[in-house]
């Protein structure tokens, strides 16, 4: 719960920041990443957590993780908010697997310009090795994802 709570904090105020900042619009800006506030991930001052943008319902929809090099996998977790997550590996390698017991030896390595489908309720874990990891999360139903996404999923 406290990676949830940390999340909120943070999604809330980000909220704020972005109404006030785009409400009449404007050109392009690529943002510093370095300068976003982050929520800790497992409380341990290692991963973090950086709402992007805000659903619907007011919960992220769109966070980058970071997880720092050489972190090993913490309890294997899932969400469970019927939102599947789509992972997309911007930097580093994502060791990933799922399942509800950390075994390293399940886990698959994804590089950069890989993409998970990640279903709510799917207990899985993370890890990295010799390299820091980055990784955007985006949350959409289930139902929304586009076609060429489900048929995919649907092999």
């Amino acid at each position: 719960m406290k990676i949830t709570k940390g999340l909120t904090v943070a999604a809330g105020l980000f909220a704020v920041a972005c109404t006030a900042a785009f409400a009449d619009g404007g050109p392009s800006v690529a943002l510093d990443k370095a300068a976003l506030p982050g929520a800790p991930v497992w409380g341990d001052g290692g991963a973090t957590l950086t709402p992007l943008a805000i659903g619907d319902a007011g919960a992220p929809a769109v966070v980058l993780v970071r997880v720092p090099a050489n972190t090993p996998a913490h309890d294997a977790h899932a969400t469970s908010d019927g939102q599947d997550r789509l992972a997309f590996v911007l930097s580093g390698t994502l060791y990933y697997a799922d399942g509800d017991v950390v075994d390293p030896a399940a886990e698959a390595a994804f590089g950069p310009g890989s993409v998970l489908v990640i279903h709510s309720g799917t207990s899985h874990w993370v890890s990295t090795r010799d390299e820091a990891l980055e990784l955007l999360l985006v949350a959409s139903p289930p139902e929304r994802l586009a076609p060429p996404v489900s048929a995919q999923l649907a092999k």
